[in-house]
């Protein structure tokens, strides 16, 4: 394979993670307009909390797409003990990362 062929079957293998991020961001900002509706307070709100989602968002998308490129070459290496290792650490690491989170976000009583 040409490395001319190499970038042409990189772009078409990413147009529709480049259009999954844009039709993310675009329905934030569809979020953010409907909320803006309901008065500033409630606009200030989402201002707020963006930021902190995208990061959030960002991480766990990067250790899924960590984990699955491990995976994938297991798999691809005909490896099926290896990968079922991987998936076995993923959900331990993702499952053990997002279980303290729990604490923070329970509604208080009273």
């Amino acid at each position: 394979m040409s490395y001319r062929q190499q970038v042409r079957l990189v772009i078409r293998l990413s147009v529709p993670a480049i259009l999954a991020e844009i039709s993310s961001i675009v329905m934030q900002y569809i979020d953010a307009a409907m909320v803006g509706s309901l008065g500033k307070d409630a606009t200030a709100s989402i201002g707020l909390v963006t930021s902190t989602t995208w990061f959030v968002g960002g991480l766990c998308i990067s250790a899924a797409m960590g984990f699955s490129v491990q995976a994938a070459q297991n798999i691809g290496a005909k490896e099926e003990a290896a990968a079922r290792d991987v998936l076995r650490q993923s959900l331990l690491a993702c499952g053990g990362s997002g279980s303290p989170w729990r604490h923070f976000w329970r509604p208080a009583s009273g």
